[in-house]
């Protein structure tokens, strides 16, 4: 339709004047106070797929205060969808890692967990490969991990994401070609394109796929959003021009257009706009039902002929469709949903904050005192007599470019003139801005210095952890009162164990000898004795080890005073008298997992769970995973423990795992970062982090590497170190490494070849479960350190994998319960599941257990008779 030009902004009286606040804007940029890009949504709390037949609207629901309490104070939202119009609802868990924002498209849904700051990760669900699986609970897979993003869209089949140091990422979409060192500010999806605003010139639209970059009249100022919707996209500048291009875009009328803007999306042949109060305006097939006209949204989404929308007055979702669609008159889905994505508070900007949304979000994955909140979406300006036109939707009127050419170039002439001024003005502000960031950036460095990346805590699931703060200043060597620990005297200890006798000794390594002893009290404690001091005589060595045993003693005495978790080995007291360096743990009766894998009980032929079978293995690995997790993410401050291995790893009574031996760990902060690098490697050969070892840089991730060592231990049966069978190098017996043997067979998919054949072979589910520890297990011994997951995210895998366990096992015992019984005896689980059940039950831990378990009912064909699976166990998830 005609336009008309907007009115002259800047007279040559006055054109230096509103130079000043552009030079404050440019000021505030650059250091880092304004977000230019704040005032609009780049992620979403609802999305809209459609399956054969059906609408599937998903959610991030709130739960309510009881229940949010149940989970120990964990996350508020659940990520559900309903499926319409039948009502059916399914729920995915999120293995206590929140959800932040989802999307979704043809026959998807992907989940982001903590996409602010750090790293962030990414799980997809297809429909027909979780309905093809016939699983009682959605399981899904991980599509992504990596830097964490600042956008996330989905259209079609496919989903793509921005983040702050990397080219658009596309998944899903193997035939979408993009050029290389692309760099977009916003994007958006369509069916089968892509569409994004330029970096460093926001008057450019770049499309790919299919459709076509626009050519917009008149020429737009800085683009500042745009959607995208089944064949078209539409996007606003800074001085309200509205414009949209494809094959179904509606017209919208000048005369119709608001005044303002807060959030826009598009559908099969349709366009919404939600204005500066959040009042719904829709063009094309899918108009706002009457009953809508007056309600006030904060966020509007669109996909396909559905249209959904978040009501501000209760964050409840309602959504409509076209007029032959069964969501045409409106429809209830949710109740209370997330009114946004949690984003850090001072992010907001002046787009405000939603009163009460720092509840809601939790910590949600962010660093440290960072407060979260969802902001307010920001108003944008509509200009209704600059409507942009574009691809032959209108014509614009005879003359107007002329006009515009004129006043384009009057206005250049003006802006010319300041020029030179401006640019001496704006060169001195602009190193005096980045000088004072530099000094900003190295201070908060200082501040915040850990060993390696402070980022791996950002993926950390949100859980209320039992620590106490230990003193900042107490130095490795230097005794510190113990805070919480029970102080021995060597008298007592040396009548529990006969005057240290050698029937009484358990173990010895390096730090001495170990004894297993009762209390008075009727507690078992193992007891850990140091080596008696050298004397003048002796050499170098002997004090040598002293020195280090010294240096064990105080380690472990200082960290593990001050933490308190269900799977580290829990110390009871300590002795120091006459030279004697004794400490006082909780015994572990079925010793340590090597003995298991490697040692004396599978030599001899004991029985033992783990070779019982694979969901054993697997919980074990869960126990000690959510151990090492505790260090990283929820000790005060974080700890490395440098010396992960199955002979530190422990088996209480019930067979949980439980991390032990700190003597080498460190804890984050300046003075640990200096005495890493001033010391030598530490650790056990076999499972030390190359890149520790090759530029003495120590992170949470070298954990990881050592963790993922124990996993391929766990799934091979194989040692760290081993040698080769004759059959395979011909008869030399050569040492090998468990990354060598495993790692090859895992990336080519040949998992069964290296499986350990003492646990009978995976059934059902058990395949899948294997294969995803296998492959969180490669990931984990990456050569690059940046390259491996944090271990929050091997949490989440492995509890997905036993969950999958979980499956197998009712699967069988529906089908007669033959395997079952075969496995574990004829008491329908291992010792290590029934023990585990007792455990949780009778366990109050706040941080103990979390919401898992849930009915499931997977179909997407009307009509379907399959009853949902009910599953009622849950299992600790730290």
């Amino acid at each position: 339709m005609p336009m008309s030009r907007h009115a002259h902004a800047i007279h040559s009286s006055s054109c230096f004047f509103p130079l000043i606040p552009l030079l404050v804007v440019f000021f505030l940029i650059l250091s880092g106070e304004l977000d230019v890009c704040s005032a609009t949504r780049q992620f979403s709390t609802v999305a809209i797929s459609h399956a054969p037949n059906s609408t599937l609207i998903c959610a991030l629901v709130t739960i309510s205060g009881d229940a949010a309490a149940a989970t120990g104070g964990g996350s508020t939202s659940k990520l559900r969808c309903t499926s319409l119009p039948d009502g059916e609802q399914y729920v995915y868990p999120s293995a206590d890692i929140p959800y932040n924002a989802i999307a979704a498209g043809t026959g998807f849904l992907c989940g982001l967990m903590a996409p602010t700051g750090g790293h962030a990760a990414m799980r997809w669900w297809s429909f027909s490969e979780e309905a093809a699986a016939n699983r009682s609970r959605p399981v899904g897979r991980r599509l992504y991990w990596g830097p964490s993003l600042r956008s996330l869209n989905a259209g079609g089949s496919h989903v793509c994401g921005l983040s702050d140091d990397h080219d658009p990422a596309c998944w899903e979409w193997p035939d979408l070609d993009l050029p290389k060192g692309l760099d977009f500010s916003k994007i958006a999806l369509g069916h089968d394109f892509l569409c994004g605003i330029v970096s460093n010139d926001h008057t450019n639209m770049s499309c790919y796929g299919g459709l076509t970059s626009p050519s917009l009249a008149p020429s737009p100022a800085n683009f500042t959003t745009l959607a995208a919707g089944h064949r078209h996209a539409c996007a606003v500048d800074t001085e309200g021009g509205f414009g949209c291009w494809g094959d179904d875009a509606p017209e919208v009328k000048a005369d119709e257009l608001p005044a303002t803007m807060s959030a826009m999306a598009l559908g099969n042949g349709t366009t919404c706009i939600l204005d500066g109060g959040g009042i719904a305006h829709c063009w094309g097939g899918a108009p706002v039902p009457e009953k809508y006209t007056s309600t006030a949204f904060l966020s509007i989404e669109a996909d396909g002929d559905a249209v959904c929308g978040i009501i501000k007055s209760n964050y409840s979702v309602v959504c409509w469709g076209k007029s032959d669609h069964y969501l045409s008159g409106g429809h209830l889905v949710y109740n209370n949903t997330m009114p946004g994505a949690c984003v850090p508070a001072s992010s907001c900007g002046d787009c405000e904050i939603i009163f009460g949304s720092g509840e809601l979000c939790g910590n949600g994955g962010g660093e440290g005192a960072v407060e979260l909140a969802v902001c307010q979406p920001c108003k944008l300006p509509l200009n209704a007599s600059r409507i942009l036109i574009s691809n032959g939707l209108a014509s614009p009127s005879p003359g107007s470019d002329e006009g515009a050419r004129r006043k384009k170039k009057k206005i250049m002439t003006v802006a010319l003139s300041v020029a030179g001024g401006a640019a001496a003005a704006l060169a001195g502000m602009g190193l005096f801005v980045v000088a004072v960031r530099r000094k900003r950036e190295k201070r908060k460095k200082t501040k915040t210095l850990q060993l390696g990346e402070s980022s791996s805590r950002r993926l950390c699931r949100d859980v209320e952890a039992m620590v106490i703060p230990a003193p900042q200043d107490i130095s490795p060597l230097r005794h510190g009162r113990p805070l919480g620990c029970e102080e021995f005297t060597l008298r007592d200890l040396s009548r529990v164990t006969n005057g240290f006798d050698e029937a009484k000794k358990i173990g010895s390594g390096s730090f001495g000898s170990v004894y297993r002893a009762k209390l008075p009290d009727g507690r078992e404690v193992a007891i850990k004795r140091a080596e008696r001091s050298a004397s003048a005589s002796g050499d170098r060595r002997r004090r040598r080890r002293r020195f280090d045993a010294e240096r064990a003693f105080r380690a472990e005495l200082r960290l593990l005073s001050r933490v308190n978790h269900r799977n580290l080995v829990q110390l009871l007291g300590f002795c120091e008298e006459r030279g004697e360096r004794i400490l006082v743990f909780e015994f572990m009766p079925h010793g340590a997992l090597h003995d298991h894998l490697h040692g004396v009980v599978s030599s001899s032929g004991g029985y033992s769970p783990l070779f019982a079978s694979w969901e054993a293995r697997l919980r074990v690995a869960l126990d000690a995973a959510r151990g090492v997790e505790y260090l990283h993410c929820y000790a005060v401050p974080p700890i490395i423990h440098r010396d992960v291995k199955p002979s530190n790893i422990l088996l209480d009574g019930e067979w949980t795992a439980k991390v032990s031996d700190f003597g080498l760990s460190l804890v984050s902060g300046g003075a640990a970062a200096a005495a890493a690098s001033s010391s030598a490697t530490a650790g056990t050969v076999g499972y030390i982090d190359p890149e520790y070892y090759r530029l003495q840089e120590l992170t949470e991730r070298s954990d990881v590497y050592s963790f993922g060592v124990v996993l391929l231990e766990l799934v091979t049966g194989r040692k760290a170190i081993h040698r080769t069978s004759g059959q395979e190098d011909g008869g030399s017996g050569s040492p090998r490494n468990v990354i060598e043997f495993a790692v090859p067979a895992v990336e080519t998919g040949e998992i069964g070849k290296i499986l350990d054949g003492r646990v009978p072979p995976p059934r059902g589910h058990e395949v899948e479960a294997v294969a995803r520890v296998a492959k969180i297990a490669s990931e984990c011994v990456r050569p690059r350190g940046r390259a491996r997951p944090v271990m929050s995210e091997v949490v989440a895998e492995l509890e997905w994998a036993v969950t999958l366990c979980e499956e197998s096992v009712l699967v069988s015992g529906a089908g007669g319960g033959g395997r079952s019984s075969d496995r574990h005896g004829g008491g329908g689980g291992s010792d290590l599941s029934r023990s585990r059940s007792r455990s949780e039950s009778d366990d109050p831990s706040p941080f103990h257990t979390r919401e898992l378990g849930f009915g499931f009912g997977f179909s997407f064909t009307h009509g379907s008779s399959r009853p949902p699976v009910a599953h009622g166990r849950s299992h600790s998830t730290m």
